[in-house]
């Protein structure tokens, strides 16, 4: 299946962003330990490293959908999961930015290692 998202490869948490009720901080990550998500042409969803060990990344699947405004990936708990959890997805470059549902906003940014 053609990579038609540029999404496929391994990307490197670099930062996170959220608000805890005043402001929208940023906290960049270290390279190290790394903390990485692979997705693969196949749909399957790999991480490695204790900050992405939360419910959002646990999904071992994804698939992304496209709207007249914006992608969105979706996390899937098996193959045939229909619903799975959905949040928002922006490819600029080498840059990936996921932004979950938050009650003030977060996000998690990566950049494209492989």
């Amino acid at each position: 299946v053609p990579d038609q998202y540029g999404i496929q490869g391994t990307w490197r948490l670099y930062e996170e962003g959220g608000s805890p009720g005043f402001g929208y901080y940023v906290t960049p990550i270290p390279a190290t330990p790394l903390q990485h998500l692979t997705f693969t042409d196949k749909g399957e969803l790999r991480r490695e490293g204790e900050r992405l060990n939360n419910g959002l990344f646990q999904s071992p699947y994804y698939r992304v959908d496209s709207t007249k405004a914006a992608f969105v990936i979706v996390f899937l708990t098996t193959r045939k999961d229909t619903t799975g959890y959905r949040a928002g997805l922006t490819i600029k470059g080498d840059t990936l930015r996921i932004t979950p549902t938050c009650y003030e906003g977060c996000h998690f940014g990566f950049v494209r290692i492989h």
